[in-house]
């Protein structure tokens, strides 16, 4: 995951401005947990991507030689999303989330709880991502491995 990660700018010492970030979760109306400052302080503005791994065969030759993804960016996820969805996914968790950023190849939005735990959703579909930040982009980088998936 570093070479993935230094490979989209991303140090140990990286520290951005979260500002514009922070207002726009603020403006949606939506709740901003320091766990989130701190994660999009490190991580804010990067699209991380690798490669997917498919097994032989043609039922996977549409994503074949494809890329996984995700962009760590409240404010695109905030444009994407309505609010009654991130109603229903904090409700689906049974605690505020509020927005990080996206992921598989932007289908899914991403969510952090008060105690850093990272949720996805895509529509009525909704399940833990990580117990941290660094977990759930661990977490989404292992299932762009599509090899030993039933």
């Amino acid at each position: 995951m570093r070479l993935h990660l230094t490979q989209a700018g991303w140090s140990e010492d990286r520290s951005i401005d979260t500002a514009d970030y922070e207002r726009a979760i603020i403006a949606a109306g939506l709740p901003l947990h320091m766990s989130v400052v701190e994660f999009v302080r490190k991580f804010g503005n990067l699209k991380v991507e690798f490669p997917v791994k498919v097994p032989d065969g043609p039922n996977w030759d549409a994503i074949r030689g494809g890329k996984e993804w995700f962009l760590v960016d409240p404010i695109k996820a905030i444009a994407d999303c309505s609010a009654e969805w991130f109603k229903y996914y904090s409700d689906r968790a049974g605690t505020a989330l509020c927005p990080i950023g996206e992921a598989h190849r932007g289908h899914a939005i991403l969510l952090m709880a008060e105690d850093g735990t990272v949720y996805g959703g895509y529509d009525d579909e909704f399940w833990e991502e990580g117990k941290s930040g660094i977990e759930a982009l661990e977490s989404i980088r292992a299932h762009s491995d599509y090899r030993n998936r039933r």
